[in-house]
């Protein structure tokens, strides 16, 4: 993973907010550049623009943030939908409304699965509880 992809999703992820739901994106320094990180290291970058897309256009009621994002509420949704014929439909149609020239995303997400989500959501969980026991014993 190259140093500056996290930058690059910040970035993309900025432009994609005001673009899609004409407001800004809400960041906390340092958390989210970590999210990025973490979920970079299971995603592509482009696997994690296609997220962003489909988070930010179907999950408007819900803050315009990268820890909203990759909430487990919302990669376990995506896991079904992801499933469902429609997925890709909807990925071309956001990326068809919003980006004339195509953001090359949507053509590269072709692989990403259910699989991609379940290791992120266990790598989660297994963070969260190492360091709940890591509270517990200080």
């Amino acid at each position: 993973m190259p140093k500056n992809d996290i930058k690059e999703f910040i970035d993309f992820f900025h432009d994609a907010v005001q673009k899609i739901r004409k407001e800004k994106a809400v960041f906390i320094r340092g958390k989210d550049g970590m999210l990025v990180k973490t979920a970079l290291k299971i995603f592509s970058r482009e696997q994690l623009e296609s997220l962003a897309l489909w988070f930010l256009y179907k999950k408007s009621k819900m803050s315009p943030t990268v820890g909203a994002m990759l909430s487990k509420a919302v990669l376990e949704e995506l896991k079904e939908t992801i499933k469902k014929p429609d997925y890709w439909k909807i990925l071309d149609e956001i990326q068809g409304k919003y980006y004339s020239e195509g953001t090359g995303a949507v053509k590269k997400m072709r692989s990403f699965g259910e699989i991609e989500i379940s290791k992120y959501l266990n790598q989660e969980s297994r963070g969260k509880n190492y360091q709940s026991q890591n509270s517990v014993n200080t």
